[in-house]
């Protein structure tokens, strides 16, 4: 049945995830071929387990407008996931209840990307509001652009690996956004600040080039930005303990001792 309304439905683009719940909220099926959010779930679970605290008052409040209307389809608007890895993933959410006037008493949510569009049936209850005031009026839409933001953010920070060290205004300038704010969403994210994560990533990168031992000191130290050896020698000590030096040293000699071993 999901698999067809995947594939089938003209009023969704490319549906993330459906859900088919009852009037209590507990998850009678789903189909989430992407294990986006759900995996391996025990099919009693409540949909509001899925829901971020405060997604879960919006749709709660939602949910229940919907039960008092006699419309068959209903906007929830954007709400947060939380995926198995405890990330947060906005879908816009659409209710539905096949059996409004029959004896069937489950309702099917579908979730889909923020920016997707939806092609509105009409109903008669209510006007459905465009999707970009969805967006802003009826939905966390700081979640949606900043969790936007975060991804390019992280995006930025990889590609950027093997340049020199950025500053915080070089990224916030690549980001198109100000300084502030690329700081408060980075680490509401990723629960780091952004230069920090920037570093960590450098120096964790840089211990496969050092295992390898086809570069210098020197050399693995401009592969990855920095300025001067001694520059990077410092942080690289600071973060793991051992410079890099000892640290190459070291693996060799485990190397050693396992293949005479």
């Amino acid at each position: 049945m999901f698999r067809e309304l995947q594939v089938t439905s003209p009023k969704f683009l490319q549906p993330k995830i459906f859900i088919l719940i009852d009037k209590n909220h507990a998850i009678n099926s789903y189909f989430d071929s992407a294990g986006l959010i759900i995996k391996n779930a025990d099919p009693a679970v409540s949909l509001l387990q899925l829901l971020s605290d405060r997604s879960k008052k919006k749709y709660k409040r939602r949910f229940t407008l919907f039960l008092n209307s006699k419309d068959q389809e209903f906007d929830i608007g954007v709400i947060d996931f939380v995926s198995p890895e405890g990330l947060l993933i906005p879908l816009k959410a659409r209710l539905y209840c096949p059996g409004r006037y029959t004896r069937l008493d489950l309702f099917l949510l579908i979730g889909y990307e923020p920016e997707d569009a939806i092609y509105m049936t009409k109903t008669k209850a209510r006007s459905s509001p465009s999707p970009l005031a969805l967006k802003v009026i009826n939905s966390d839409s700081k979640n949606i652009y900043d969790y936007q933001l975060s991804e390019k953010l992280h995006r930025i920070l990889m590609e950027g690996l093997h340049d020199g060290i950025p500053s915080l205004g070089d990224i916030a300038f690549k980001a198109a956004a100000s300084v502030s704010r690329i700081k408060r969403v980075f680490k509401e994210r990723f629960h780091q600040s952004i230069l920090q994560y920037d570093m960590e990533k450098r120096l964790e990168g840089s211990l496969t080039i050092l295992e390898g031992g086809g570069m210098s000191i020197k050399q693995v130290s401009h592969h990855f930005g920095f300025k001067t050896p001694a520059h990077f020698t410092q942080r690289f000590k600071r973060h793991f303990g051992v410079t890099p030096s000892q640290y190459r040293k070291n693996y060799f000699s485990k190397i050693s001792e396992r293949n005479l071993g």
